[in-house]
Parts: structure tokens; sequence; C-alpha cells
């Protein structure tokens, strides 16, 4: 009996042991001032940290307040705005870069709404605008008046919309892309099935997830991958797995989703939690002690979009409608170090350089790297080891800051700063995503009247690339894009520029993946430049 009863003790301290390792990813939060409870509000990304949150119903009124959640000091706000638009549910909204966000459509008790919004987010001060970009108007130029439509991020300045239910009643399946530079949306496909009141979210480079949603036959959506860079959708997995529709999804990084809650087949609202991994093509459900109660219509969305900071749950339909703020990540799915800024300015003939964390796990401190406009390789400033000031704060949930002065400098060089944190486990991670680039001043021999074209980057590239031009004096420049035959695919410049410095952006996801030629004459001078397209 004695040793039964020990190997009983060993047993269960080996369990509660591997239990608490696990760790719980949902946590509920307690902020002290919260947007009124609700459903069918809309939430995204919209800076590092930060969610929005537009919208919604409470059951008797249809909503247009505007609210920024922050996760690192737990705290909702309503930004200084000026006029949002109409009061609204079943809207869609997608971030669309540089601390931006995309509105279209919705509904309210009299009208379906087919109206495109831009949301402008300043986070220094917590104030923001609202713009139409678009009239309502419908037709082979524009998606028509809809709501229970799903939108997602896309890469660049780009959003998705799919499907919904038009003012006629009518179920939808077309596919549409916004371009914010030019201000249009195009149409591009049909998917394979009406769909609305489904789940859509970014899931790495140009491609978007639709999960679940009705389709009007009484069947429901599967897992479905669109990809701009070939406006194809690709059925993943049946449309008999997890049948739900009204469910919340949000991209947790490495091609991975997080998907939570919805109406089941059982017409109960679900409190599952569920992970897709894309390179897998797996479901895999994330169990926790604590979690979120069934609901449905909540809104979701992460603070990164690199899949580096915690997702933000608001709201839903449980019994009525909801008021919780929950936030998932740092259980299981721990978070590495979130980089809110990194900035860098020249002081004295040197570079100081600022950041600052909303979050750390593990972190045992930064490395610093840089490169001129002439270098191809990032080159080692300081790192953790060896200064102080770069070392980090280990697991922590509070904002920190951080500084260090670069002297080691050249005048008139352009200088581009890289950041990476190590983990305990030794494992870099870069933070591309957020490079700072500085001018010293004064002039190197040859640029006040010369010029300097650096090389391109990043490459080998996915979908654009960048060119960096330095010129002394107005120039004519020529740059284009050839392939391995001398054919020209593309004209990147071809005129005079002024004198100035430039970052030459080149666009290439209608190309197919191979190696390509920069040829370019500046100033009578020829040069070719080798670039490799990988998608």
């Amino acid at each position: 009996m004695k040793t039964i009863t020990i190997w009983s003790i060993l047993f269960l301290m080996l369990f509660l042991t591997s239990y608490s390792t696990a760790g719980d990813d949902w946590t509920q939060k307690s902020p002290s001032e919260k947007p009124s409870a609700r459903s069918e509000h809309a939430m995204c990304y919209i800076s590092s940290g930060k969610v929005l949150l537009f919208g919604g119903y409470n059951g008797s009124s249809y909503l247009q307040d505007t609210w920024v959640y922050d996760v690192s000091s737990n705290t909702w706000t309503q930004p200084s705005i000026n006029t949002p638009p109409d009061a609204r549910s079943e809207t869609g909204m997608a971030h669309i870069g540089n601390n931006q966000a995309l509105l279209f459509g919705g509904k309210n008790s009299y009208t379906k709404f087919g109206d495109t919004w831009l949301f402008s987010y300043n986070s220094s001060n917590n104030t923001g605008t609202w713009t139409l970009k678009i009239q309502a108007e419908g037709g082979d130029n524009h998606p028509y008046n809809r709501a229970g439509h799903a939108m997602a991020y896309a890469g660049n300045d780009d959003v998705i919309l799919l499907g919904g239910v038009d003012y006629g009643g009518s179920k939808r399946n077309d596919t549409w892309h916004y371009d914010l530079t030019m201000n249009t949306w195009t149409y591009k496909t049909d998917a394979s099935t009406t769909i609305y009141e489904h789940t859509m979210c970014y899931i790495g480079g140009t491609k978007v997830l639709w999960h679940g949603g009705a389709t009007g036959d009484g069947s429901y959506g599967g897992t479905n991958i669109y990809d701009l860079g070939n406006n194809i959708w690709t059925l993943k997995t049946a449309s008999d797995d997890l049948k739900l529709f009204e469910s919340s999804s949000a991209y947790l990084g490495s091609d991975q989703i997080l998907l939570f809650g919805g109406v089941a087949t059982s017409g109960y609202n679900s409190n599952t939690t569920w992970i897709y991994d894309e390179s897998e093509n797996t479901w895999t459900q994330d169990n926790n002690s604590t979690a979120p109660s069934a609901r449905a219509e909540a809104g979701m969305a992460p603070s990164t979009m690199n899949g580096a900071g915690y997702i933000v749950l608001f709201g839903g339909f449980t019994d009525s409608r909801s008021d919780e703020t929950w936030t998932f990540g740092g259980g299981d799915y721990s978070l590495p170090v979130t980089l809110s800024d990194f900035s860098a300015k020249v002081v004295s003939s040197s570079v100081v350089l600022n950041w600052s964390t909303e979050s750390e796990i593990e972190n045992l401190g930064f490395i610093l790297e840089k490169k001129s406009i002439e270098q191809s390789a990032w080159g080692k400033v300081a790192d953790y080891l060896t200064d102080k000031a770069l070392a980090g704060h280990g697991t922590t949930t509070e904002a920190h800051s951080y500084s260090y002065t670069d002297q080691s400098v050249q005048p008139g060089a352009i200088y581009t700063y890289l950041l990476s944190d190590v983990n305990y486990a030794g494992v870099e991670k870069k933070h591309t995503d957020k490079t700072a680039t500085v001018t010293i001043p004064g002039n190197q021999p040859g640029i006040a009247e010369g010029f300097r074209l650096g090389n391109v980057y990043p490459n080998p590239f996915n979908a654009t690339f960048t060119i960096p031009l330095k010129l002394g004096k107005s120039s004519p420049v020529k740059l284009t894009l050839c392939d391995l035959n001398g054919k020209v695919v593309k004209v990147i410049s071809d005129g005079v520029k002024p004198a100035g410095e430039y970052r030459i952006a080149v666009d290439c996801r209608e190309l197919s993946s191979g190696i390509y030629l920069i040829q370019s004459t500046i100033q009578e001078s020829k040069k070719t430049m080798k670039v490799i397209l990988i998608k």
C-alpha cells in the first residue's frame, strides 16, 4: 500500500505540474471604462498594440460609436473624431496599413449600406478621422449595398471583401478587392457558393482565410483561402468540418489563425477555441480552463499584424449582449517581444535610436544592426552582451522604453537600422516591419552633383521590392525590369527626377516566379542588377 501511495502521489504531482505549465491562453480583462454591451459590431487592428471597434447592435438600437483598446494599459478610450458613418451593424471593417482601417456596408432598421469609409488614427494624441471615400453606387465598379459580408487585410494597402446579403435580400458570392492608392473597388472572382455571416481574416502574404458561414441552402462554408496574387479561392477542408456561422477569427502569425465561438449545427452558441495551421491544413482545439462563455457575433482582432501580440475579443451575443473584454495569448501560445515603436534621429552628428515594448516574454535583450544605402548586408552596431542599454526585461506585461546612441556614422551617409530580440532559448527574432532610416547631414564626395544607386531590398522578394536612389542634381532616370532574354516586362521609371532621395517601390505581383534584371541608365551611366521573385 505504501508503494502504491507513493506512486500515486508522484503521478499526481507530475499531472499537476504538467497542467499548470501549460497555462491558459484566455484572460478576462476588467478595464474601468468600456463600450456598452453589443453584438454584430466590427473590430480590426489599427495601431501597434491597439484595436479599433465601431458600431454594432445592442438589442434595441444601432450604434455608431468609435473605440480604441490599448492592450498594454488595458484601457478602452473614445478617440476624438469627426462625424462618423451612420449607425449600423453587420458591417465589414479591416486594417489597410499605416494606422488606417477600411469600412464598407452594413445595415440598420431601414436600409443596407454601400458606402466606403476610411478611418485614420493618430496614436500619439488618440485622435482619428473618418473620411467617406466612395458613396454607395453598386454595379460593375463597386460592390452592391450589403450586410453580413466579411472583409480582411491582404497586405500592402489592399483589402478583400466576400459575400453577404444585398439590399434586395439576395445572397452573394462575389469577391472584391479595394486598392487604397487608387481608391477603387475591383471585382475579382466568385466563390464556390453564396455565403454570409462568415468569418474572414488575414493569413500572411497576400492571402485571406474564410471559414464557415451560412450558404443559404442549409449548408455551411468550409475553410477556404484566397490569394490576391493568383485570384483563386482554394477549398482547404470540407464544409462538414467545424460547421459554424457568426464566429470570430484573427491572425496568430506563422500562417495560423484563431477561431472562437459562433452558432453550431445544434442551434446553440459555441465556446470552443480552434487553431488552424495552413502548413499542416489542420484544425486543433485549444483547451483552456478559463475562456469566454459561448457566444456568437463577437468582435475579435489582433493587436499586431505579425502575430507578435495578443488577440482581443469584445462583446457578442450570449444569453444577452455582452460587454466583456478578453485577450488570447501568453499560455500555450506565448508571445515574443511586442515592439510598439522604433525611431532614429540625428543629434550632434550621431544617431539616437529609441524604441519601446508593450510586453516581453523571456527577453534576454536586443541586437542592433545597420547598413548604408550602398550595402546589401546588415552590420552589427551593438548587442545586449556588450551593452547594458540593450538588455531586456525578461518576462513582463508592462511597457518599457529603450535608447541607444550610434556615434559611428559618416557625413552624407544614409543608414537603415534594424532591431532584433533574443529569447532565453537563444532564438533571434528580427523586427523587419519596423526599420528606421536616417540621413546624416553633409555630402560625401561625388554625391552633391552625382548619384548613388543602392542595392534593391528585399532580394529575393515575394511581391514588391524597393530601389534606393539618391540624386545630387536633377537627372534623367531610366529603370526597366527585364526577363533573362532582355525583354522589358515593366518600365519602372523613364523621365527626369529632381535632386533628392528616393525609395522606389516596384510591385511585381502580376509576374511569375523567376530571375529578373533591373537595367538602369542614370546620367549616362548604365548598370544591371539581378532580382529573384519567389511566390
